[in-house]
């Protein structure tokens, strides 16, 4: 079959000609096969990183939601989203987080220290008092940083795969 099709390429087209057309199209199959294989491979070693982001992200939405929403009489609850925010903050997040996201929650967590200082408890408390909207307005504004960092593109994909750590 393949001495058929060579022949008639070779008899319509002259024995030059047909040598390009197989050259060429044996680079297009090899292309196709590169790219097919690339975008599979890079689906499926990030298929566990973007379930980590997504986990990591989902935790920090329900952190800083229960951080401006939490009774003032839940102490302990609110001590206990404090520090898993911290967590978040200092370590987890850092993983993976862009630009976008670093920036909104060191903005939630400048509405109630300095930087780098320890989140107080009884700071938080006065805050959200004196501002409840500003502080569920910035826990509102993480949330929809942290979808928009978990929505994986094929273009994120490829960019995450050479350029693994943004800054």
């Amino acid at each position: 079959m393949f001495d058929a099709i060579a022949a008639f390429l070779k008899v319509q087209f002259g024995e030059l000609a047909a040598i390009k057309i197989g050259l060429w199209v044996s680079l297009i199959l090899a292309l196709a096969a590169v790219y097919g294989f690339f975008f599979k491979e890079t689906a499926n070693a990030y298929e566990k990183y973007y379930a980590y982001k997504l986990e990591k992200c989902a935790d920090a939405v329900l952190t800083t939601a229960r951080i401006a929403n939490l009774r003032d009489d839940a102490d302990e609850e609110l001590r206990s989203a404090l520090t898993r925010f911290d967590e978040l903050y200092y370590g987890h997040l850092i993983l993976f987080e862009g630009r976008n996201l670093a920036s909104e929650m060191v903005r939630f967590r400048a509405l109630f220290v300095e930087k780098d200082q320890a989140l107080d408890l009884l700071a938080v408390k006065e805050k959200r008092r004196g501002n409840s909207v500003e502080v569920r307005q910035a826990a509102l504004r993480l949330a929809a940083q942290c979808r928009k960092e978990v929505r994986p593109t094929m273009f994120d994909l490829i960019y995450d795969r050479i350029f693994p750590v943004r800054q």
